[in-house]
């Protein structure tokens, strides 16, 4: 890793069999001035930079959280018992007699669209005369 004059870094490779150097084009940290860069013994690069110091995180976060408001006037009856995030949905399941499944924009934590799997099933179980 060399670092730029000005801004970011740079990562290069050496072939150690054929002695070749191998130069990633891609500048990294490119709005940050770069003042020191090491790889402590976890394999894990820190940056010391003009603002302060930065660390790779080796492992993204195996939880993460969302915080959910319901738009005003809207009730929701049940809490949430598991979710399931597809791209940019979450598929909120929960323990309601009408309203089965919410699906929620995830960038915007506004609900799209309400499921309902109880009552669509005892509609199809009524005779009607």
């Amino acid at each position: 890793m060399i670092n730029d004059r000005t801004r970011g870094f740079y990562i290069f490779n050496l072939d150690r069999k054929t002695g070749q150097i191998y130069f990633n084009k891609k500048k990294f940290l490119s709005s940050y001035k770069i003042v020191r860069l090491f790889v402590d013994k976890d394999k894990r690069l820190w940056a010391g930079t003009s603002g302060g110091l930065l660390q790779q995180k080796l492992h993204p976060a195996y939880i993460n959280s969302y915080r959910f408001q319901p738009a005003s006037g809207d009730t929701l009856t049940g809490g949430f018992s598991c979710t399931y995030r597809y791209k940019n949905k979450l598929y909120a399941g929960r323990f309601s007699l009408y309203k089965g499944l919410a699906i929620i924009n995830a960038s915007g934590m506004q609900q799209e669209k309400e499921i309902t799997f109880i009552a669509a099933i005892t509609a199809g179980m009524r005779s009607d005369p």
